[in-house]
């Protein structure tokens, strides 16, 4: 299993040959699976999108994007809550109709993507059932006290904070914060999209 993080946002997983990625954007391989987390066409990248999207990739969208033209063929929408199998990986969307947030299982591994959602409330409902949880930490909004105490009520394996920007967060103080609470912190390496 290998995972990337791009200075953009984007989240790919990969199992073998097989992908997942969320948010696609800048320079990305084709995925199997595509998660897409904003429910506005104006937070895409059109062009990553095109990237990530093969003949048989399927593509995980909220319902607020039902009426937008994208570049793909095989599309589902979701809402907060919904539940869906594609090619294997489980996928639970979390969030809001303004933006999702998803767990997916793929091999034998648990994953969080909050994705450009940002924390919701409803992350709570996967207490204990998330090997490894993606936070973006540049939301305005999100600070170190919200991203700790997600992760401590969460209790994944693993917490990858990430950012398309300057984090505002203090990445050293979040370690010690959650590494003193047996959560692993992974900061991911960030190169240039």
């Amino acid at each position: 299993m290998s995972v990337e993080v791009g200075r953009d946002g984007c989240v790919a997983v990969r199992d073998g040959e097989f992908g997942v990625c969320v948010d696609p954007s800048g320079e990305v391989d084709e995925a199997a699976v595509v998660l897409l987390t904003c429910a506005s066409r104006s937070d895409l990248d059109i062009e990553g999108l095109k990237k990530a999207c093969g003949r048989g990739t399927c593509v995980v969208m909220p319902n607020a994007l039902r009426d937008e033209s994208l570049p793909c063929r095989d599309i589902e929408y979701l809402g907060p809550g919904d539940v869906l199998d594609v090619y294997g990986v489980r996928i639970r969307s979390l969030g809001t109709e303004e933006g999702l947030g998803y767990r997916f299982v793929l091999g034998d591994s648990s994953f969080y993507v909050t994705g450009k959602s940002g924390l919701s409330e409803s992350f709570i409902e996967l207490e204990n059932t998330v090997d490894m949880a993606f936070v973006q930490a540049d939301h305005r909004s999100v600070d170190l006290d919200d991203i700790v105490g997600s992760a401590v009520r969460l209790k994944p394996s693993v917490l990858v904070p990430y950012f398309s920007g300057d984090s505002p967060v203090n990445l050293e103080n979040l370690k010690a914060d959650l590494e003193d609470r047996s959560i692993s912190v992974e900061v991911p390496s960030l190169e240039e999209s």
